[in-house]
């Protein structure tokens, strides 16, 4: 168990992220938020060996993959945030690729969510 953070997208569907270290500097309950702004830092709880991130997703309080849920479309991300982050990540994910484990703050959890980010 932790601190989670819980955002409502719309009436009966909301995601949850955990466990959250801390909340950033500004943020209270209730807040409307934008996407890609820092609302929480990713943390770790019990035996974990690092910082890492659960995701739930919900529809009218059933737990949904994730995967298989139909969303509305979005904007494309803008090609400059897009070769960062590709940048960012591809070789965390040549390491998880090569089984090889990532050094701390190196991880998927340091960047797996744009709502959240590693301290």
């Amino acid at each position: 168990s932790g601190t989670a953070l819980e955002l409502q997208h719309k009436p009966g569907v909301p995601t949850l992220y955990g466990p959250v270290s801390g909340f950033a500097g500004g943020v209270a309950r209730n807040d409307r938020v934008r996407q890609g702004e820092v609302i929480g830092f990713v943390g770790m709880t019990g035996l974990a060996s690092g910082p890492h991130l659960h995701y739930e997703y919900r529809i009218n309080g059933i737990h949904k993959d994730p995967q298989k849920v139909i969303l509305p479309k979005a904007e494309p991300i803008p090609a400059a945030l897009l070769a960062q982050f590709l940048a960012s990540t591809t070789p965390a994910l040549a390491q998880l690729e090569a089984g090889v484990r990532a050094g701390p703050g190196q991880g998927a959890a340091g960047g797996a969510a744009a709502t959240m980010a590693a301290r």
